[in-house]
């Protein structure tokens, strides 16, 4: 699929912030992180899987193998420690593996990195279930909500559905 060029300044400042990172990235898909010395083999939780969200997205839009290879890498890191889901679950990973696949699925249903991957992302997003955020404040406990937003347990559902919806 051609990429989805534009010259908005957004899209070079996408650029300029996403062009190192692939460089940056160790070969078990994590990042440095500056608070933790850099250290390979840590992972800052969602990190990984937001870094790499937004490097698959910069990657389909410039059309970049390197970017895209870094994006699908770090999300694989993330779906490959279910020990750290079970441990820590994250609403953030899941949001950034749920999103990775939607673009995976729409824009490299036929690209050798992504393909082999899909289905492992899938089982992943059937398997970590959903995670939400409790309201804060007298008036957000509504009947029947459990205290959730209804408006986040929404979004939340919608996003993970999206992701396994098969057109």
């Amino acid at each position: 699929m051609p990429p989805l060029l534009s010259s908005s300044p957004w899209e070079a400042l996408a650029r300029s912030i996403a062009a190192p990172w692939p460089d940056l990235q160790n070969p078990d898909g994590t990042f440095p992180d500056y608070v933790f010395d850099g250290e390979p083999g840590f992972s800052a939780r969602y990190g990984e899987s937001m870094l790499g969200y937004g490097l698959l997205l910069t990657g389909v839009r410039e059309d970049d193998d390197r970017l895209i290879e870094a994006g699908l890498l770090g999300l694989s890191y993330a779906v490959g420690r279910s020990d750290l889901q079970a441990d820590r679950p994250s609403v953030f990973e899941n949001l950034a593996v749920a999103a990775g696949q939607v673009v995976g699925r729409r824009r490299l249903a036929d690209h050798p990195r992504f393909a082999p991957r899909r289905r492992e992302w899938e089982h992943w997003l059937r398997k970590v279930g959903l995670l939400t955020f409790p309201w804060v404040g007298e008036r957000a406990f509504h009947r029947g909500s459990g205290g959730q937003s209804p408006a986040r347990l929404s979004i939340a559902r919608a996003i993970r559905a999206l992701a396994l919806w098969k057109p």
